[in-house]
């Protein structure tokens, strides 16, 4: 059941719950990203993988897309996506929101938001950048698409 590729199909009281398994490109060969798909959203995470020419076409049609963007533009490792890899990402996948998580510290360190104001310029799609603990009501999300900023990342 766990291997890319594959769907999960659930269902309980009427109500259905659809989560295909997505390819990934990581040293560690057992991962996956998902895409849930229930009622009328669809949202995707790509978990850690290196960017692909077939990835964001994966991601097509989600209304959320939570990126593991582990590095600044320009500063790309093995394995991980960095800002340069998620603005095509978005440029293909066209989500409504894109969330950036498993940010990295040199990410940090030369200024997360930066990095979503570039994200957001050359896509025109609201970026949220992630934080430990964080909860993100995504109907409201999804109504307001306003820009959220983290003051600690300022």
């Amino acid at each position: 059941i766990g291997k890319a590729g594959n769907t999960i199909e659930l269902e309980e009281n009427g109500e259905k719950l659809s989560i295909d398994l997505i390819k990934t490109k990581h040293n560690d060969s057992s991962g996956f990203g998902i895409k849930i798909k229930t009622g009328n959203k669809t949202i995707g995470y790509t978990s850690d993988t290196a960017y692909f020419e077939e990835l964001p076409n994966l991601y097509k049609g989600c209304d959320v897309l939570i990126m593991n963007a582990t590095r600044p533009a320009g500063a790309r490792i093995d394995w991980h996506l960095c800002v340069d890899d998620v603005i095509e990402m978005m440029k293909i996948a066209k989500p409504r929101i894109g969330i950036l998580t498993h940010i990295g510290l040199k990410f940090v360190n030369e200024g997360v938001m930066n990095g979503v104001k570039q994200i957001e310029k050359e896509t025109g799609i609201v970026t949220i950048a992630a934080e430990d603990g964080m909860k993100l009501n995504i109907d409201d999300a999804l109504s307001n698409l306003k820009q959220t900023s983290l003051s600690k990342f300022k």
